[in-house]
């Protein structure tokens, strides 16, 4: 279990460096100290579900860039009914653009204070 925060802590660190912030522009963003930034990124804090997703909106990935280090798949994406349709009209290839554009969209929503996440 240590392990898994840690992974994650180290992608945070990664993604917020990439998007040239700060630890205290990131704890802004998601309503905790600095210090708690710092030891999420060293795995040494836990976070709950909501700050996932403030901490992925924060360092502009999807949450599952964050949790898992991959962007999350077409399935996780796009209701059922659509990406049938899809993939009867469009190739393999452009099925893959369509998946970054999606997770890249949602890596730039809008930002959610914690209080919208509670």
């Amino acid at each position: 279990m240590d392990e898994m925060y840690r992974q994650f802590g180290q992608r945070l660190k990664g993604f917020r460096q990439a998007a040239k912030l700060t630890q205290a522009r990131v704890a802004t963003d998601v309503g905790l100290s600095r210090t708690s930034i710092t030891n999420i990124e060293r795995g040494q804090q836990h976070v709950m579900l909501h700050q996932v997703l403030l901490l992925a909106r924060s360092v502009r990935v999807s949450p599952a860039q964050l949790l898992y280090g991959q962007d999350a798949s077409l399935e996780d994406l796009v209701p059922r009914q659509q990406l049938a349709k899809l993939r009867e009209s469009h190739p393999e290839d452009e099925l893959d653009a369509i998946k970054r554009a999606l997770n890249s969209a949602a890596a730039r929503r809008p930002q959610v204070t914690q209080q919208e996440a509670s």
